[in-house]
């Protein structure tokens, strides 16, 4: 069916805008969220439901058989041609606010919600105005393993569609649920969150309720991976977000798609996406690919420890980047900077290592178990100083 551009500004409900405000106040007649100062580009101006619309229709293509990805792709274009209408030698202007919607598992400006199935049950509940124990429907969120779908948003969309009928709600637009997101970050406190999630409960309908719960748990599940989409956005996004993992810097710096990359370099202290290995069914399948190389190759052994991109900016400075792109260093384990900084203290080089973070038991001259790494940072975080039996290496 036919896409609609809010080309103006939708005026939110004052119950809404009153829930979901940014903490600095907001003109009335502007979306929640913006500021006067700074109007909403053509991508925070789109309809939250017309975004939801193109979820739906890719989630049809898996259901219906298809698969390919040549109709996704399709869906994904003209999209785009309906509601921005920019052509390819213009900047794409604050594209960003879409592409976190359609990427939330790599867009690490928004911290975590705190929010797993089990406590989004009890704050779409408690948001419907459901008791808890005694409502079946209250049930049905929390025991949403046992429905036959076994899918929680699916069980979601059923209890919000019952008690919420579509009433033709339309308002929300990409930019204001991007500020309720932001609001639902800085919730510590349950009965906050559940407040928060009322008011977007009140704001939108079933269909888009399934959706942001799976924004919410950073897990689209539409059959159309994020080197798709990225592709989909310029030519060079992969290329780009593998050197970067920025979602945002990708988003900015390609954000006219005619135009291509320029040459980019490592730059320590800014995250690598970590390489993977080419998975094999077995031994005998990987030995044949890699005798039709006709090269000679090495086999090493499997560490079981943590896979770990350190980077040394300078030489006080070191990042512990993670493979899901987290830098640990804040969670502790720039406790482990000393060990680092005492094997380069003669190297004034800036560098990366990338590699398994393992620990190594003097005493019995053998590996620790796999976890046994954050017990051991924990411990010299704390000042106990930790097993002198192992050190990380």
């Amino acid at each position: 069916r036919g896409l609609a551009r809010s080309d103006a500004r939708p005026r939110a409900s004052p119950r809404v805008a009153a829930s979901l405000a940014m903490d600095a106040a907001t003109p009335r007649d502007a979306p929640v969220g913006t500021s006067a100062e700074a109007p909403p580009s053509a991508f925070s101006s789109l309809l939250f439901a017309d975004v939801c619309e193109l979820f739906e229709a890719i989630r049809e293509v898996n259901h219906s058989g298809y698969k390919g990805n040549y109709k996704k792709r399709t869906l994904l274009s003209r999209f785009f041609e309906q509601l921005t209408n920019i052509p390819d030698d213009k900047p794409r202007v604050g594209s960003f606010e879409l592409y976190r919607l359609m990427l939330p598992n790599v867009d690490k400006e928004r911290g975590s919600y705190n929010l797993k199935e089990a406590a989004l049950a009890r704050c779409v509940g408690t948001a419907l105005g459901l008791k808890r124990h005694e409502s079946p429907d209250f049930l049905a969120l929390e025991g949403w393993r046992k429905s036959g779908s076994g899918d929680f948003a699916h069980t979601v969309f059923e209890v919000v569609r019952k008690h919420r009928p579509d009433r033709g709600v339309r308002r929300c637009t990409v930019g204001e649920i991007n500020a309720a997101l932001d609001a639902l970050c800085r919730k510590k406190s349950a009965d906050e969150k559940a407040a928060t999630m009322r008011a977007l409960v009140d704001a939108t309908d079933a269909t888009q309720m399934r959706w942001l719960v799976k924004i919410i748990l950073k897990d689209l599940k539409i059959g159309y991976g994020e080197n798709a989409i990225l592709r989909q956005y310029h030519t060079d996004a992969v290329d780009l977000y593998n050197l970067c993992c920025d979602l945002r810097r990708v988003c900015e710096t390609l954000a006219t798609r005619g135009e291509r990359l320029k040459r980019q370099d490592l730059e320590p202290g800014s995250l690598v996406k970590a390489m993977m290995a080419s998975r094999a069914r077995g031994c005998a399948q990987a030995f044949e690919a890699m005798g039709k190389a006709g090269k000679t190759f090495a086999i090493e052994t499997k560490f079981d420890g943590e896979r770990i991109q350190v980077h040394r900016v300078d030489e006080t400075t070191f990042h512990y980047f993670t493979r899901n792109n987290n830098d640990f260093g804040p969670r502790g384990y720039d406790a482990l900077d000393r060990l680092f900084r005492a094997r380069l203290s003669e190297r004034k080089t800036k560098c990366v290592f990338d590699g398994e973070l393992v620990v190594w038991n003097r005493r019995d001259e053998t590996y620790a178990p796999f976890g046994y790494i954050k017990s051991l940072v924990n411990a010299i975080r704390d000042g106990r100083g930790g097993d002198e039996r192992c050190v990380p290496e």
